[in-house]
Order: structure tokens, then sequence, then C-alpha cells
């Protein structure tokens, strides 16, 4: 833990690999109660989500301890973070219903590129410089392709349609949210910056499900207020990754969420993954970790130089 103190960007990235187990573990859960419970859909996840995260910023960052329920309201910020992440979580939700998760996935993990372009023009983290050079863009285009492949003979085996439009918006809005959470940590603690996405969540899904949230069995009400609290851990590690993280680094590590869920469905579910899907995985895993590699030699580069005395 003292390394980790000494090095941001160090622990940036091991919340981040944390938030990937989260997140994982929510998913194959999720997976796992629609085999149980057919009647659960993805806006039932996303109310138990909001309410399960709710919960734990009141719980831990409430009453003076960081988390203000407030300027929810107060900061259009803070706002659009939660309209676009609410928003933007039950239409992934839709394209997984109507495109299969694979390709629904697929499309949605796009989002670093957005991110990084986003970066560029609103928080100026530049995409070609000494700094953050063009070598860590070529890295995020090779992970894309890398998933690119890993989901190619799921996606080519289904018809393009109206519904891919969808999953694009996804992918911009979820870069949006990525973009958001960097530039709120300047002014926000953590705690309110997510506790906007449960609130704005709970509102949206809400009306989205209507009635059919009292009709699931109590076993599976329980079982999704867990799975809830799980991806509410996922998504506050989530969200402290990025203090210490640029977007580009940080998005393309949340890349190797796909293939988490992928090996972990393989175990739990039994799916099979070719050999296209198993070299993509490959591919994103490899590139992800050169991305890191460089990010980490030029940190320690700067450290070492120090500034002239005038």
């Amino acid at each position: 833990m003292t390394q980790l103190s000494k090095n941001p960007h160090r622990r940036g990235i091991v919340l981040m690999l944390l938030s990937i187990v989260f997140f994982t573990v929510n998913t194959l859960a999720i997976r796992g109660l629609v085999d149980l419970y057919p009647a659960i859909s993805g806006w039932h996840a996303v109310i138990y989500r909001g309410v399960a995260g709710l919960a734990v910023v009141w719980s831990v960052y409430g009453f003076g301890r960081g988390y203000r329920f407030r300027v929810l309201f107060q900061k259009p910020l803070l706002f659009w973070r939660g309209i676009l992440g609410g928003v933007g979580t039950g239409l992934f939700y839709i394209t997984v219903i109507e495109l299969g998760a694979g390709r629904a996935t697929f499309l949605t993990l796009t989002y670093p590129i957005f991110a990084a372009l986003m970066a560029h023009f609103f928080l100026k983290e530049r995409l070609t410089s000494r700094r953050l050079t063009s070598r860590r863009l070529t890295w995020i285009v090779i992970s894309f392709v890398g998933l690119g492949v890993f989901f190619l003979e799921k996606g080519l085996s289904q018809e393009v349609w109206f519904y891919d439009a969808v999953g694009i918006l996804v992918a911009v809005m979820s870069a949006g949210v990525v973009v958001l959470i960097r530039k709120l940590h300047q002014t926000e603690h953590g705690s309110t910056i997510y506790g906007s996405q449960a609130f704005y969540g709970l509102i949206f899904a809400i009306p989205v499900s209507g009635s059919s949230t009292m009709e699931l069995p109590l076993t599976a009400t329980l079982l999704l207020i867990v799975a809830g609290f799980v991806v509410a851990w996922g998504q506050l590690t989530m969200t402290f990754a990025y203090r210490h993280l640029d977007v580009s680094t940080g998005s393309s590590l949340q890349m190797l969420l796909p293939v988490a869920t992928a090996l972990g469905s393989c175990l739990l579910f039994g799916e099979r993954f070719g050999m296209m899907e198993i070299i993509g995985a490959t591919i994103t895993l490899g590139a992800t970790w050169k991305i890191n590699r460089e990010t980490s030699n030029h940190s320690k580069t700067m450290t070492k130089i120090k500034p002239k005395k005038p």
C-alpha cells in the first residue's frame, strides 16, 4: 500500500482492474439470475443498481464525508453525468436484447476512441505530444481491432439494422460519461460523481419497468440487490481510478471487461469461443499492456526531470 500511495498512476491501475472484477462478477450474476428468473429484465438490474449505489454512497460517504446529494440538482455537469449514465445503461440493455450480448458489447466498446477524441478537445489531453504520444493512440486503435476480431464471428452472423446505430450512440454516451468523470474530479468527490448516475439511473428506470418490478419473486429481488451492491463498488472504484489516470489509459483498461466476462461465461455457463475470438482477446490484452507500460515509463521519466532554477 505504501508503494501505491507514492505512485498515483499505479494506484489508478489497481483501482481500475478492481472495478473490472466487480463489473465482471455483476454481469455474470445477472446472466445467471435471468436463467433462474426469466421475468428479470435489464431495467430491473438498473433499478436495484441505483438503489444499492445510493445506499453505498450514503453509508460510506454521507454525513459530511464527501457525498453531497444537493449538488446533484445544482451543477449541470453532475446532471449530465447522471442522465448520460442512466439513459446509456438502459439503451445498452436494449441493444443486448435486440442484437445479442456479443454484438452489443462490441459496438459499445468502441467508446475509448470517442473518449480519447473528446478528451483532446474538452480536457486538452493531447494525443500527439511528448507527454501523450501518438503511439498510445495507435495502441488504443489496435486494442479496438482486437475487440472487433473477438466479436467478429457473432457480430457478422446477424443483420445490420437500426439497433446498431443505437449501439454506437451508447458508445458515444459512454465516452461522454468518462470525460465528465475526469472533469468533475477537479471539483467533486468521487462518491458524488457516482451518486449522480445511481440517482438519475433509478429515476429513469422506474417508469420504464412499470409495475413488473413489484411482481418479481422475493428471492430474485434480494439477489438483484446483492448484484447491485457489487456493481456499486465497481462503479466507485472506477470513478476514483480516473482521479489518477487520463481518459485514454483508463478507458483502454476497461476494454479488458468483455474479455473477462467472456472467460467467466465459458467457465460458469459452458459458452465456447473459437480461435478468432481467442486471437482477438490476445490482441486486446497485449495492446492494453503496452499502453500502460508506456504511460508508466513516461511517468517515471517525468519524475526524474528536475525543473531548472530561474
